[in-house]
Parts: C-alpha cells; sequence; structure tokens
C-alpha cells in the first residue's frame, strides 16, 4: 500500500474513532490530528480537508473550543468564493452557512477580534446570507445581540425590531432558540415580568433544542431574583446546572 492511501486510510480512521465520542477535548484532538493529515497528503484531497474542518467546527463548538472552530470555519467559509471547490463530489453551501451562526454567537467572547473586524463579518454574513437563501433574519438576530454586548441600545433595539419584522427562511433558527433570543432582549430593556412569560413556553417544556432549555435556566435567575420569585429561581438554578456541569460549552451560563 503506498503512502498516500495509507495516509488518507489513516484519516479516515480518526474520523471514525472521533464519531463515536461525545463533543469534547479528546474529539477535538483526533479531529486536529485529521486535518493535519488530510492537509499533508501528497495528492491533497479537497473532500477530506472539508470534511475534517467541518467535523472539527461542531466538536470545537458545542466541546468548549470556540477558538478552535474559528479558525477551522474560516477556511470552509473561504472555499465559497473558490468556483473550483467542490467540482466531482458534494458538499453544501447551507450547511457551511448555518454554522456562520455558531461562530458568530461566540465572537465578542475574543477580546483580540476587534469591532471593526466584528462588523466586518456581520456584514460578509448578511451578504451570503441574502445571495443564497434572500433574508437576512438570522443576522438581524446575530447583529441585536452583538449590540446589546457593547450596550448600544437604539443599535439593539433596531435590530431586534428589523429581526422579528423579516420573514422566516431556511436559516433561521429554531423556534426555541428564537423565544430564548426574545426572552433575552426583554431583559436587556428591562422587563422582567416581561421576559419571564416569555420563557414559560420553555421553562414548562413546550419548547426545546439541544442548546435550549439548558441556557435559559441561566438566563432567568436574576430576572426571577429581581422580582422575588427566589423558590422558583432556586428551582431552575438546580434544574439547570445539572444539565450543564462539566459543560464547557455552558460555561458561561454555569457563571449566572
Amino acid at each position: 500500500m503506498d503512502t498516500v492511501s495509507a495516509n488518507q486510510n489513516e484519516v479516515e480512521e480518526l474520523l471514525r474513532q472521533a464519531s463515536y465520542l461525545p463533543d469534547g477535548d479528546m474529539k477535538v484532538m483526533l479531529l486536529e490530528e485529521a486535518v493535519r493529515l488530510a492537509d499533508g497528503l501528497e495528492y491533497r484531497s479537497e473532500e477530506l480537508q472539508f470534511k475534517t474542518r467541518d467535523l472539527l467546527v461542531q466538536a470545537a463548538t458545542f466541546g468548549g473550543h470556540p477558538d478552535k472552530s474559528l479558525v477551522a470555519y474560516s477556511w470552509c467559509l473561504a472555499q465559497l468564493d473558490n468556483e473550483s471547490f467542490g467540482v466531482g463530489w458534494h458538499f453544501s453551501r447551507w450547511e457551511v452557512l448555518w454554522k456562520y451562526k455558531w461562530v458568530m454567537s461566540e465572537i465578542c467572547g475574543f477580546p483580540q477580534i476587534p469591532k471593526a473586524k466584528i462588523y466586518e463579518m456581520l456584514d460578509d454574513m448578511e451578504r451570503r446570507f441574502r445571495q443564497e437563501f434572500s433574508s437576512p433574519r438570522a443576522v438581524y438576530e446575530q447583529r441585536w445581540e452583538v449590540e446589546a454586548f457593547w450596550d448600544n441600545r437604539a443599535e439593539a433595539d433596531e435590530y431586534f425590531r428589523k429581526w422579528q419584522t423579516t420573514g422566516r427562511d431556511a436559516l433561521s433558527n429554531c423556534v426555541a432558540c428564537e423565544t430564548s433570543s426574545e426572552m433575552r432582549y426583554l431583559i436587556y430593556a428591562g422587563d422582567d415580568e416581561a421576559a419571564i412569560a416569555k420563557a414559560y413556553p420553555i421553562l414548562s417544556g413546550q419548547f426545546r433544542c439541544s442548546m435550549i432549555p439548558h441556557r435559559t435556566y441561566g438566563h432567568v435567575l436574576l430576572p426571577l431574583l429581581r422580582l422575588g420569585r427566589t423558590e422558583e429561581a432556586a428551582r431552575h438554578h438546580l434544574s439547570g446546572y445539572r444539565i450543564i456541569a462539566g459543560r464547557r460549552d455552558h460555561i458561561d451560563i454555569a457563571g449566572e
């Protein structure tokens, strides 16, 4: 067996091993090695280079390594501008753009990335979303949260309104995630009563996804305390902490 084939088989074996692991340090380590080997093949396989990075983006995002996710995703995103990329094999442009939301949701956690670069990324995201699927709804959701992070109240309000009045499309977040975002806006706006009312379908189990209600339990604690509903806050604290304890992708919520 030649060296190239052996290396390709080694990459596939690393991917197979990673597929059995939960998102976390070990899975990220295996996928990083798979990326390294895929890049080092004598006859590079674009498909393997993309596949290893695409899997790394997910494992790093949900395994608590957003820095590694950002690097891998930047490579995948750049390929959308390469007309020859993907010739002879299939990859989903929709899946690449869907992961843009994951990266942008973490971007304000990188103090080394200046505001100008973050705005540039948001503009690029909106351009790509409009070109591919016509609606910037998901981008407006990202924009209000970024502006709220910097406490630009007028801009946050403006983008929240744009988000709420723009129709859903294939890149919109699920109902649970959007409801959670609406709740966070109401907390930011200082309307604790409305925020808790908005959270009710999540807290009662009507809406849920892979990230919700995990994060919701943390977000509602301060509003509940401010409203004097301490027993309810204590109950949600215990319920929430049980399902996020030990998960690096929820460190910020563990702090709350």
